[in-house]
């Protein structure tokens, strides 16, 4: 029950993230501080990407035997799933904050939640807006690659198909 209580004006996510990664990291010192490996699933298959092979295809386009993997399963080029993980979306932090911790944020993380949760499918709607307001706390920019860096468990869950649903919709609102 105490964790539906409002938060007083003067605590904002930042504030309570900051506090729970340090109560975190003094209570469990094995903790992880972001992902270091993507769990894909795709369908019956699952396959580990280290965060590092994504990062190589952000910056290089080159793909990994655990990319090919992905664009083999998924029918997609290498250079579409590129664009997947790079693509930016600008998200003010201060709007970021205020829209996270209203119903309609709340619907929306745990929609995300669906798509990219944590290995117990718990706390995922905790993990997302964690990872997303780390991910714009730098420069009011959020990409897919930034929010599996930045998602708070060592092992981040990716459904595969529901994002490149996902995907294909939002590019079809966008390009309509």
């Amino acid at each position: 029950r105490w964790l539906n209580c409002r938060l007083p004006r003067f605590l904002s996510v930042g504030s309570v993230l900051f506090a729970s990664m340090g109560a975190g990291v003094l209570l469990n010192t094995t903790t992880a501080d972001a992902a270091e490996r993507v769990v894909l699933t795709y369908g019956p298959f699952e396959r580990y990407l280290i965060i590092d092979e994504l990062k190589t295809l952000a910056e290089t386009g080159e793909a990994s035997t655990g990319i090919q993997f992905l664009s083999a399963v998924s029918g997609q080029e290498v250079s579409a799933l590129q664009d997947v993980f790079t693509q930016e979306i600008r998200l003010n932090l201060r709007f970021l904050d205020r829209t996270l911790n209203a119903l309609p944020g709340e619907y929306a993380l745990f929609q995300a939640g669906t798509v990219i949760h944590t290995p117990s499918r718990r706390a995922n709607i905790q993990a997302m807006r964690a990872a997303l307001v780390l991910s714009a706390s730098d420069d009011n920019y959020v990409s897919l690659l930034e929010i599996l860096e930045n998602y708070p468990t060592q092992d981040v869950y990716l459904d595969g198909p529901q994002l490149l649903q996902d995907v294909r919709a939002v590019s079809e609102f966008v390009d309509s």
